[in-house]
């Protein structure tokens, strides 16, 4: 037992040692560009790092921070004479107490705000990532420059200056190195194939290339215009959305080394008046650009994943419902051998439908969940991609916008799609059948087409419509899905639909009638070998070039047809109308 205690206290040793060095190396290495005699370096990403480890290897990491930390700030305020040497030795232990801090305050806001684990999967997640990025970095420039300036090594004249410079290389450390190491670290196996590999090196050659005539001002000059400093986006885009969060965050680090070394020597869009004030800019762009295009790899992230999860879901339930003919198939074929044993066979076979009907109610409560919860990141998905089209149309070149119209269409398209299968999957689900007034009924879903009736200058007629016992809202959904047909699936000439009803005996009952409604258009028809098909969901006649919908629509009418205990079919010829026809039993109609 001693000797694991032991081992495990030379092994965390050993990692404290390692964290300040890396810590100590980095930091001495930022603190060259730091703002004279103040340790405020515009460019940290010792913050970055410490964050980072700490969400790794949890808080024991602490004292090789601290010590990273004081110990970089020590050598730096010895070689700059600031101050006299124990003043310095205060003001570095003060200033790593506030790194240190500043890292384990992430953390903690962190684990409260959102999913550690899918702070680069998840899009709410990313964005309190960025907003815990923002706050926990005012600890340590709270802490630092009031140090400063309290022990006199600056004048209170600079000391907004140096705390802003302090806050923004903070967080701008946090947002590009963290997510670096963070997705480096996970598990992964590289798959690539010759033309993927073959993709990476051309996408790091034009980022060398972008990267020296944006900030390396190759054909404007040293100081070339603001609008250059844009051009790696698209570089950055093609990344999110081929090579993922890792090959984003790989771009931005490589973009943001090219950028500061060409600012630093005098070169690009965000030279100012001095080093200082140019690397100052150059953060603030790098900040926006990090935020905006690993957001949008996180948005890819979390479209694929969706779309694995609603792959797994359709795969599981297929194997369900293949599992459950089976065992149905097996009950039967165990009946015909076993006369003998008829009752028990009997018995079985009873329990078996039942837990089949159970089965097909939990698989369609399971439809209509799955269908649910994949509105919001689908909402997401559409919306942060229209807000992409609205800030950067045009800025990402026509391919970017036609990638980016392809994902409006494909998420506008999708959610219409789960809109429909929500409503099918809801028909009988809280359903009050009651008096209704099929006239009123009419009416109101003629006013809720009024539009496309004007629009197309469409003619809508019908006979007197009786009084029905049955649900007004599916009935209403009935009559407005087969008149939205007709409207839509019309000729050269505007569309002319009439609704009769008629009574006649109910086929194969004695003495029993029903009611026969039947909407007739002269559209453009179909192929009478298509009349079942266009009952069965998703079923389509047409692309969605020629004609907008789902091929939900008639499946839905089928299903509120035969729960009211009535049939529904369809009468067509190419180019000349179609007449559907559904009944409903004379019983079910309100008699005074």
């Amino acid at each position: 037992m001693k000797e694991r205690l032991s081992h495990i206290s030379i092994r965390r040793t050993i990692e404290i040692i390692v964290v300040a060095a890396v810590y100590y190396a980095v930091a001495r290495l930022s603190l060259l560009l730091a703002f004279q005699k103040t340790n405020a370096s515009p460019v940290w990403p010792p913050s970055g790092i410490a964050f980072a480890l700490i969400l790794w290897r949890g808080y024991r990491v602490w004292p090789g921070i601290m010590a990273g930390a004081f110990c970089a700030n020590m050598v730096t305020f010895l070689q700059s004479q600031a101050a006299p040497a124990p003043t310095l030795m205060v003001a570095s232990l003060l200033i790593g107490i506030g790194n240190t801090l500043e890292a384990m305050t992430g953390r903690f806001l962190l684990e409260r705000l959102a999913t550690v684990t899918h702070a680069f999967t998840r899009t709410h997640d990313f964005f309190r990532f960025v907003l815990v990025a923002l706050l926990m970095c005012l600890v340590s420039s709270a802490i630092g420059p009031t140090v400063l300036l309290l022990l006199e090594i600056i004048p209170k004249s600079i000391y907004e200056v140096v705390w802003f410079t302090w806050w923004l290389g903070d967080a701008t450390g946090v947002l590009v190195v963290t997510p670096l190491l963070l997705t480096w670290w996970e598990k992964w196996r590289i798959q690539w194939g010759l033309f993927k590999l073959v993709e990476m090196l051309l996408l790091l050659a034009m980022l060398l290339l972008v990267g020296s005539v944006s900030f390396g001002g190759w054909f404007a000059g040293r100081n070339a215009g603001y609008p250059l400093a844009f051009a790696p986006m698209p570089l950055l885009v093609w990344a999110a959305f081929r090579f993922g969060k890792r090959g984003t965050t790989t771009v931005i680090l490589a973009i943001s080394a090219i950028a500061v070394w060409q600012t630093i020597h005098g070169n690009g869009p965000f030279v100012g008046g001095s080093i200082h004030e140019s690397l100052l800019l150059l953060q603030a762009f790098v900040g926006i650009m990090t935020v905006t295009s690993l957001g949008m790899a996180v948005l890819v992230t979390e479209r694929h994943d969706g779309s694995v999860a609603l792959r797994n879901a359709y795969d599981e339930l297929d194997l369900k419902i293949h599992e459950r003919t089976s065992e149905l198939a097996r009950a039967n074929e165990a009946l015909r051998r076993e006369n003998e044993e008829r009752r028990e066979v009997e018995e079985a076979l009873v329990l078996k439908a039942q837990e089949l009907s159970h089965s097909n109610e939990e698989l369609e409560q399971f439809a209509y969940v799955a269908s649910h919860d994949l509105r919001e990141p689908l909402r997401s998905v559409s919306s942060f991609t229209q807000l992409l089209a609205r800030r950067y149309g045009g800025a990402l070149g026509k391919e970017g916008d036609e990638f980016i119209h392809f994902i409006v269409d494909g998420a506008t398209r999708m959610e219409k799609l789960i809109n429909d299968l929500l409503a099918y999957s809801r028909v009988g689900k809280k359903s009050v059948s009651a008096s209704m007034d099929c006239e009123k009924i009419f009416s109101e879903v003629l006013a809720n087409l009024k539009t496309s009736i004007e629009e197309s200058r469409a003619v809508v007629t019908h006979d007197p419509l009786p009084a029905l016992k049955a649900d007004a809202v599916e009935w209403r959904q009935l009559f407005q899905n087969l008149l939205s047909n007709a409207i839509k699936f019309h000729g050269k000439e505007p569309p002319r639909i009439h609704i009769s009803v008629q009574k006649q005996p109910e086929p194969g009952e004695q003495g029993e009638m029903e009611w026969m409604f039947s909407v007739e258009d002269h559209g453009i028809g179909f192929a009478p070998e298509y009349v079942e098909r266009i009952f069965i969901i998703f079923q389509r006649l047409h692309t969605r070039e020629e004609y907008p919908g789902t091929g939900i629509g008639l499946a839905i009418c089928k299903k509120i047809v035969e729960r009211h205990g009535g049939r529904i079919w369809a009468e067509s010829t190419v180019g000349k109308g179609s007449t559907f026809h559904f009944t409903i039993p004379c019983k079910r109609v309100a008699l005074d």
